[in-house]
């Protein structure tokens, strides 16, 4: 039978979706089903997941979906120190138990992450994406890369500092990791710490301790994990931290004073 008939139908419908995630350097392939599905050469990991239905065109898919799926999963993870350094892509395949059609159900890209007792991931589809004005660049002060990216330049290992969890308070954002203490204080500050899958970003750096945006997922003391310097975003960091001045795309002698309201004196 075709994927229209089976999907219509009111007795062999047994739909499941299988959900592909891409960042420029990581896949992440999950479905709706009970067991493991293998599709295309890749193989379909069973996760609690649900999407809100996608509306069409009889040209192309239309409108924002969102997805639920738990917290502690590897894609919501991405966005928790903060949005990843390269677009997430999505497509949403739909398919029927024992039937072999399979069809594409969305594409798009992975716009916002919301997170409660679940992460929502908001998508946008891929018509969504013609709209984005073009350049995107702020005619601003700080510098329009993120650290560590494509137009950045800095190789975030080096400046990747390797160290040892020796203690968690009770709210899970204040971490100490004695390795933090060979650095000045700040150095690590809008940084990241990362072990394994998570990501957290650091919202200060203060001697051995660390101040989290989050809390870590299941780590204990004695945990390993590895700490990413961080940057202010102007200038004077950029060039005496990093001696990457030549890629800094701010505009530091924008003038702070805003003549239609500040007065001159």
């Amino acid at each position: 039978m075709s994927y229209q008939s089976v999907e219509t139908s009111p007795y062999s419908s047994q739909p499941f979706e299988l959900y592909f995630f891409a960042t420029a350097d990581q896949n992440f392939f999950f479905t709706s089903a009970d067991h493991p599905i293998t599709y295309l050469g890749n193989v379909y990991t069973p996760v609690s997941i649900k999407t809100t239905a996608t509306s069409q065109t009889g040209e192309t898919k239309a409108g924002q979906i969102r997805i639920t799926m738990p917290l502690d999963n590897a894609v919501p993870q991405l966005f928790l120190p903060y949005c990843p350094d390269s677009p997430l892509f999505i497509i949403i395949y739909r398919g029927h138990g024992g039937d072999a059609d399979v069809v594409v159900n969305f594409t798009g890209r992975v716009n916002l992450c919301r997170f409660g007792d679940f992460a929502e991931l908001t998508c946008i589809p891929a018509s969504d994406m013609l709209k984005t004005l073009v350049p995107q660049m702020n005619f601003q002060s700080p510098c329009n890369h993120f650290l560590y990216d494509s137009g950045c330049k800095v190789n975030k290992f080096a400046f990747a500092t390797p160290g040892t969890i020796s203690a968690i308070d009770s709210t899970g954002t204040l971490v100490t990791v004695p390795a933090a203490g060979a650095l000045a204080a700040g150095w690590f500050t809008t940084g990241y710490l990362e072990i394994g899958q998570q990501r957290r970003m650091i919202l200060l750096h203060n001697g051995t301790v660390l101040t989290l945006m989050d809390p870590l997922n299941e780590v204990e003391v004695g945990a390993e994990v590895t700490l990413y310097a961080g940057c202010m975003r102007d200038y004077g960091t950029c060039q005496a931290k990093f001696s990457n001045g030549k890629n800094f795309l701010g505009f530091q002698w924008v003038p702070t004073k805003n003549p239609f309201k500040d007065p001159f004196n």
